[in-house]
């Protein structure tokens, strides 16, 4: 007899949501840029194929989270902002986060060490010539400290 398989109930996603992730993730491909600028909402709603008005919110989101800034007006627009936190958001990230930095460091160890490993594996003589130069120069740079 087969294992049960334990299925929870799915979590529905509102289009300005999906809207939202589309253009985190067009930025976290480097598709978008910090300082480029978005079309304007119509525009936005015409090439996804959604009303304005989910464009708008998926805006407001971006915008509650820091991830563009908008200007209404003449001059105005929508424009992608940098990674830069401020003090607050990294107090407030720091707060709401339930793993320690031992959990963190641990997590690093494993995660660096695996990927060590695979580029290790992975490395074309090329690349092992410009590794060991960038071991010589760490050495001679860790004697100085």
């Amino acid at each position: 007899m087969a294992t049960p398989i334990h299925l929870g109930p799915m979590k529905t996603i509102a289009t300005y949501e999906l809207v939202a992730d589309q253009i985190q993730r067009a930025v976290h491909l480097g598709l978008l840029v910090p300082g480029d600028r978005l079309p304007g909402e119509r525009t936005l709603a015409q090439q996804l194929g959604v009303p304005r008005m989910t464009v708008r919110s998926a805006l407001r989101l971006l915008a509650h989270d820091g991830r563009i800034t908008m200007q209404r007006g003449v001059g105005g627009g929508i424009w992608i902002q940098g990674e830069e936190f401020t003090r607050r958001q990294l107090l407030q990230f720091a707060q709401g986060s339930d793993k320690s930095i031992g959990d963190v460091y641990e997590f690093r160890a494993q995660v660096e060490g695996i990927a060590a490993r695979l580029a290790a594996e992975r490395a074309k003589q090329k690349e092992w010539k410009s590794y060991a130069a960038s071991a010589r120069g760490w050495r001679k740079f860790s004697r100085r400290i």
